[in-house]
């Protein structure tokens, strides 16, 4: 029997998505305004139409300042600027839906677990067992300030909270034992003492003394996402994560880092068949293969040179504005995984590429394009799938919403009809969408 493919769509919760200059498309939010509830309500219909698993709301608090020490370029070209805050979507979303998963990003490293638990364990009784949390650990300078550090946590420190701060959340979701809840009227009684109690954690970074004031989840806690892409954030999410968001450029990188995550699931004990593992694509649809190509370089055309630079100098810590744009990439000097990654997005071109290149490129979105008809789109989701061997995609975008109205329209019938993705729910929380297979 074919395997099916899971699909979700990363969003955040601001005017610009994952392409440079993106707010000033000719199509994007047309006819809303993306601060009002109608629009995101929208979206979720779509998707919930299109018989997605889940939206996955990303989320950052702070306007980048890593490209000339400020955040003009991030203000200057909407570099997710501004980004509200995803939770508050997420009623929204539910009221107009009864299956789609909703996923939203809290970090564990500003805050103190009780309050994260508190958070989604009422948003998971609120949807009735639909909600995800995407657990982060934020490593951007700029809202280490914001939060009143003078610089960002180490990485291992980084990552040693936020395992403590899941594992209390964790405790929390499970202080309430079953049948806490007695609801007798005749006696009067709500519920059983002896079934709800404290968890008394004291722990290198988290004292709580519990238990949780809010009943359980449907299925006792919410999903727990994640989109480590270091070796010390994979091995987070092998700890923790049900669903992993992920990106690669290429089928066959996409395969070696699902074996390499597959490898740190069984050494923290886990079944490797157990999480989710979901690629970044941006698809580009058109009514011919020359249409969708004609869009992808109106696309690439629209990226102002500097505000990809910006997008890129933020995603990896540099400084984009000491190279001049025609300078070669290879006196940007960055880091061993980011060149990888810039040295995949320029490998169309078939020669040595300048910094302003690379920018526009990265500008034009953080991961692998598929581009033609709807037939052809789904040709190549059904060929990296295979290559891949992960689990499927979480669709990026290139204007809303109308990009999500046609690859509900056109792509999901083709992906049916072939027996590639479901037909119907089966079921009505996102732990089971995620195990339909």
């Amino acid at each position: 029997m074919t395997k099916r493919m899971h699909l979700g769509v990363v969003l955040v919760n601001g005017p610009t998505q994952h392409i440079v200059g993106e707010w000033s498309l000719p199509r994007q939010i047309t006819g809303h305004d993306w601060r009002s509830p109608a629009f995101w309500e929208d979206i979720a219909r779509t998707l919930e139409r299109g018989k997605f698993d889940m939206v996955f709301l990303g989320d950052t608090m702070a306007a980048n300042d890593n490209y000339a020490g400020s955040p003009d370029a991030a203000i200057k070209y909407s570099l997710q600027f501004p980004a509200h805050d995803p939770m508050p979507l997420l009623p929204y979303m539910a009221a107009v839906t009864s299956r789609i998963g909703l996923v939203a990003t809290a970090s564990t490293t500003y805050t103190h677990p009780y309050t994260t638990a508190r958070t989604f364990a009422t948003l998971a009784n609120l949807t009735s067992g639909r909600v995800g949390w995407n657990a982060v650990a934020s490593s951007h300078r700029a809202e280490s300030e914001n939060f009143g550090r003078d610089s960002v946590m180490p990485s291992a420190e980084r990552y040693d909270r936020a395992d403590e701060y899941v594992e209390v959340c964790k405790k929390l979701w499970e202080s309430w034992d079953r049948g806490a809840m007695v609801l007798d009227k005749e006696e009067r009684i709500w519920g059983d003492p002896t079934k709800i109690r404290p968890i008394n954690h004291e722990g290198r970074f988290f004292k709580s003394k519990g238990p949780l004031n809010v009943s359980p989840a449907p299925e006792g806690s919410p999903v727990i996402a994640g989109a480590g892409q270091s070796d010390r954030g994979l091995e987070f999410c092998a700890r923790h994560s049900e669903v992993v968001f992920a990106i690669q450029f290429t089928g066959d990188a996409m395969r070696r880092q699902r074996e390499k995550f597959r490898e740190k699931l069984v050494a923290q004990g886990r079944d490797p068949n157990s999480v989710s593992i979901l690629w970044g694509v941006l698809p580009i649809i058109g009514e011919t293969s020359e249409a969708a190509h004609a869009k992808e370089q109106m696309i690439f055309n629209s990226v102002p040179a500097e505000g990809g630079l910006a997008f890129m100098s933020a995603h990896f810590g540099i400084d984009g504005s000491i190279f001049e744009l025609d300078d070669p990439l290879e006196s940007a000097g960055t880091d061993t995984g980011s060149r990888g990654l810039l040295d995949t997005l320029a490998k169309n071109y078939g020669r040595a590429v300048t910094v302003g290149e690379a920018g526009k490129l990265y500008g034009c979105g953080i991961s692998p394009h598929v581009v033609g008809t709807a037939e052809q789109v789904a040709d190549q989701l059904e060929h990296l799938y295979d290559e891949a061997g992960g689990d499927g995609f979480l669709l990026m975008t290139h204007y809303l919403p109308g990009s999500l109205h046609e690859f509900v329209e056109l792509v999901i019938p083709v992906l049916q009809d072939r027996g590639r993705f479901r037909q119907e729910y089966k079921g009505s929380t996102l732990r089971e969408h995620l195990s339909d297979d």
